[in-house]
């Protein structure tokens, strides 16, 4: 009985203990539990702020490839508008010195100047025009032009003189050429945009201060005379344009010339698929503005018409005056 006795006390005893562990285990898996939903939770969390994070990044690299895109179309145009202002300076230069070789010369040399200075070989090319006629007339040389062209390149960048400043200059090189003697005007025109340039001048005549304007004002300086002084001044000015060479607008500069190189091979390649096209689009232009002409012509005849009927009808007394 003794015996039974002790055997249920331990049997409760063990079975007493059992159930804690088993609740310690409970316990433990509540825990457990807990903690899986709580990094499940922190899972859920990541993967949407990781895929926040993800459509944020393809929306960046979507903008900057559009952006990329538009940049590279932006310069495709720009290059190919350049390009094909350069193709038709070329082609009028063509036109005034009566040789293609000639005006793909004075391209190539324009082309050095500007890598050299950084000046625009459209603008050039442009400034060139006036020079042209009088090589085509022979009042200077090729040679001449192209060392004038050149020099008042080198002379503007140095003297930082505008482009409009420019264009006086040329207009009033093609005045004193174009007369026999230089007028103080025309002297004036070339020399007050360039600031130096007349002590150049008379120190490439040997000349003193002051005596060359002087030689103007007495009606002594030839065409002749003032270009052969008027070249090595403008030469004169071509190492400190140099010098400039790094800087931003230089560079700048280059880098609008290649890529006015670059449209203009692109618009070599495209020029007669787009005069073609373009010839296309101006006849069916033509023909529509014709029949809409035309259709408008005839819907005038039509109303004129109808409108002396009833002028004829009103006149009868057949109608009233107010076409009834």
């Amino acid at each position: 009985m003794v015996v039974a006795q002790e055997l249920v006390a331990k049997f409760k005893a063990e079975t007493s203990q059992f159930e804690r562990k088993v609740q310690g285990v409970q316990q433990e898996l509540r825990k457990t539990s807990s903690a899986v939903q709580q990094a499940s939770a922190e899972t859920t969390r990541f993967e949407r702020a990781s895929s926040a994070a993800s459509q944020s990044i393809a929306n960046n690299y979507k903008a900057i490839g559009l952006a990329v895109g538009a940049a590279a179309v932006a310069v495709a145009a720009f290059s190919v508008k350049v390009g094909s202002e350069m193709q038709a300076a070329q082609k009028r230069i063509e036109g005034m010195l009566g040789s293609a070789e000639d005006a793909a010369r004075v391209m190539s040399n324009l082309r050095a100047v500007g890598q050299e200075t950084g000046a625009s070989v459209a603008a050039l090319a442009q400034g060139y025009g006036k020079l042209a006629v009088f090589v085509d007339n022979g009042t200077i040389s090729l040679e001449e032009s192209l060392e004038i062209s050149k020099g008042l390149s080198s002379t503007t960048i140095a003297l930082g003189a505008s482009t409009e400043q420019l264009n006086q200059v040329l207009f009033g090189f093609s005045q004193a050429m174009g007369s026999g003697t230089v007028r103080a005007e025309e002297f004036n025109q070339v020399t007050e945009p360039l600031p130096g340039i007349i002590n150049r001048m008379e120190e490439a005549a040997g000349l003193a201060a002051g005596e060359l304007r002087q030689m103007i004002n007495d009606g002594e300086v030839t065409s002749e005379m003032f270009k052969e002084l008027l070249i090595p001044a403008l030469q004169s000015f071509e190492g400190q344009a140099k010098q400039m060479i790094d800087t931003f607008q230089a560079q700048s500069g280059i880098l609008s010339n290649t890529l006015a190189d670059i449209g203009s091979d692109i618009f070599d390649f495209l020029e007669e698929p787009l005069i073609s096209a373009t010839k296309a689009a101006n006849d069916f232009l033509q023909s529509f503005l014709s029949i809409q002409r035309a259709s408008s012509s005839e819907l005038q005849r039509r109303i004129d018409e109808n409108l002396a009927k009833q002028s004829e009808l009103v006149a009868s007394g057949i109608l009233d005056g107010s076409g009834r």
